[in-house]
């Protein structure tokens, strides 16, 4: 088994979860729709999406590092679920049970769960991923993922899974923490807080705390730029 470091977001989240229980931030989850002609295209699709980037798995030894890992696929990757017979309000008290769920487990297991909900008008993916191995923006890209792969299959192209994203960033991330840029902008973050006091944030407040900070010419400017990239 080949393991790697974890970025320090993945431990940031990790250890938020270890030490403050009862939070549900470590969990991500939405449901997608799909058209009910695009099911047999969209079971294809997940299934080599999934057995990609999804397949990680972080790993604790007896001294408490933190490491991850890729696995193989084991059995299958999501559920089906038929509601074609349902009510929408027996569709919706599934959704909301799904989402409600936690993960119990932590290290050595799976970080995903999927459900293909079929109902009678529509396709509704369900997906709930543990924070460490995903984010909003990862969101964002894997449904465009699934959506650009459906259309692949339409066409008769053949998809492949990505597996070296997160070990790639790893090393990215390890080359800017070493470097004078990283450096530069410590400092210019040390500089500009200097004023705020180091005080104790409860994290179950952290979405409703906020500092005012100046931001240079030049950053705002590249922040704009980054504003106009695939409508961020």
């Amino acid at each position: 088994m080949k393991t790697f470091n974890l970025s320090s977001t993945q431990k940031r989240t990790i250890n938020m979860e270890l030490n403050n229980p009862g939070l549900d931030t470590e969990r991500l989850t939405y449901l997608m729709k799909f058209p009910l002609e695009d099911y047999e295209y969209l079971k294809e699709a997940l299934n080599t999406l999934i057995s990609g980037n999804l397949l990680l798995r972080i790993t604790k030894d007896k001294n408490n590092n933190l490491n991850q890992y890729y696995c193989k696929p084991e059995g299958e990757l999501y559920e089906i679920k038929n509601m074609e017979n349902s009510s929408k309000e027996e569709v919706n008290s599934f959704i909301e049970e799904f989402t409600e769920k936690p993960f119990t487990q932590i290290f050595n297991h799976q970080l995903f769960s999927f459900i293909l909900v079929k109902t009678s008008d529509e396709n509704i993916l369900l997906a709930k991923i543990h924070h460490s191995i995903f984010d909003g923006t990862s969101k964002t890209i894997f449904y465009h993922q699934i959506k650009e792969a459906i259309e692949d299959l339409k066409n008769g192209k053949t998809i492949k899974p990505n597996l070296d994203d997160y070990q790639r960033y790893v090393v990215m991330e390890k080359e800017y923490l070493n470097s004078k840029l990283a450096e530069r902008d410590l400092n210019y973050w040390l500089k500009n807080l200097k004023d705020y006091k180091n005080e104790y944030l409860n994290p179950k407040d952290l979405h409703y705390t906020s500092y005012d900070f100046p931001l240079t010419e030049k950053l705002t400017q590249d922040l704009e730029q980054l504003r106009n990239i695939d409508g961020v």
